[in-house]
């Protein structure tokens, strides 16, 4: 056996990640980062610096940096593949820079997932999954971490952390994503990303200057909790309806364009059926008239064989529309419960 195939089998097989635990910093950097775009619409994203899963399945993230927007922002914006790529290097190079500049403070310098902002819920795109399918490639133990800012304004902090299933990464690996692949690995929108329990992790400091910060008289308080009463849920839900109804479109036109497809390879089938039959029958009326045969015609340069569309963009579009839904049914919820509260503070104060 060679020494490379040697160490490809002494690779050891990564513990299977089950939960993220973020420092309370960390989470500050990235609402921070997410904030200051909020206002532009602009979906920003970052690295994640911290220690690979333990035992017990954690990543811990104990650090962060943020993409320049330059890098990222535009980047959806060209349709140019050779635009999109240079951006990308650009990106990289910026991320390898900043981890170099890690390692010389002695600083956390293992990256263990990227962070992006997503405005009314909408995170689920073939961008995000490459970015996290070539992290994952890299290192079992990397997660992707979603903050929605637009939650926030309402009153909800919205954390969560995923990572793309192992079917799914089968499946990508192959790079085929036509209607006969995904039929093979039975890939559907609910297989592409796994939801993690994430936990905020503070110093023994930290906790005991929340315990102060709890304890000071509402005149000196440094919190306001008052958007969390906040009932007026009309301009999220309708912004959530026309991603909705943007995302249906969307994918109306892939299966428009799958249908298109069908169709024309029904038609180039049956006509290289006939063609071939009539050669079949133009040789036999030769043969009996002891005459040579012809040869067969090349059918491929007649009727060329029709690329398969991917389907991989129909999926994202069918898991994110599915994010939607739940984003509605919970902002309804919450309003439900606040406008049922609230109701039961005034009729108190009336009886009274």
């Amino acid at each position: 056996m060679s020494q490379p195939e040697q160490k490809q089998k002494e690779k050891p097989v990564a513990t299977k990640i089950s939960a993220v635990q973020i420092e309370g910093l960390v989470l500050l950097k990235i609402i921070k980062h997410c904030n200051e775009y909020l206002q532009q619409r602009v979906p920003v994203n970052g690295k994640l610096l911290g220690l690979r899963g333990n035992n017990d399945g954690t990543v811990e993230i104990t650090n962060c940096f943020p993409i320049p927007t330059q890098f990222t922002a535009s980047s959806s914006t060209f349709d140019d593949d050779d635009k999109r790529r240079k951006l990308n290097q650009k990106a990289n190079n910026y991320a390898q820079d900043m981890i170099r500049l890690m390692t010389r403070i002695r600083e956390d310098n293992l990256t263990v997932g990227i962070y992006r902002s997503a405005l009314n819920g909408s995170f689920i795109s073939i961008p995000t999954i490459e970015a996290q399918y070539q992290h994952q490639l890299q290192s079992q133990s990397s997660v992707c971490i979603i903050y929605d800012p637009t939650a926030s304004i309402r009153g909800r902090l919205l954390i969560r952390a995923f990572r793309l299933t192992d079917e799914f990464m089968k499946f990508y690996n192959k790079k085929s994503f036509g209607l006969s692949s995904i039929s093979k690995y039975n890939v559907s929108s609910n297989d592409i990303f796994e939801e993690l329990d994430i936990k905020i992790h503070n110093s023994h400091l930290v906790h005991a200057f929340l315990y102060e910060i709890a304890q000071l008289p509402p005149e000196k308080s440094l919190t306001n909790g008052h958007d969390r009463l906040n009932q007026s849920h009309h301009k999220p839900l309708i912004t959530n309806l026309k991603q909705l109804s943007a995302s249906i479109d969307g994918y109306a036109d892939q299966t428009q364009s799958f249908r298109s497809f069908y169709s024309k390879s029904s038609k180039n089938k049956h006509a290289r059926e006939e063609a071939t039959n009539k050669w079949k029958e133009k040789n036999q009326e030769l043969r009996s008239r002891g005459q040579k045969p012809i040869p067969m015609p090349n059918l491929d340069r007649q009727y060329p064989t029709e690329k398969e569309p991917e389907r991989i963009e129909s999926v994202a579009l069918t898991a994110q529309m599915n994010e939607y839904c739940q984003e509605v049914e919970t902002s309804i919820m919450q309003g439900l419960v606040k406008l049922w509260v609230s109701q039961g503070i005034h009729s108190e104060r009336i009886i009274n």
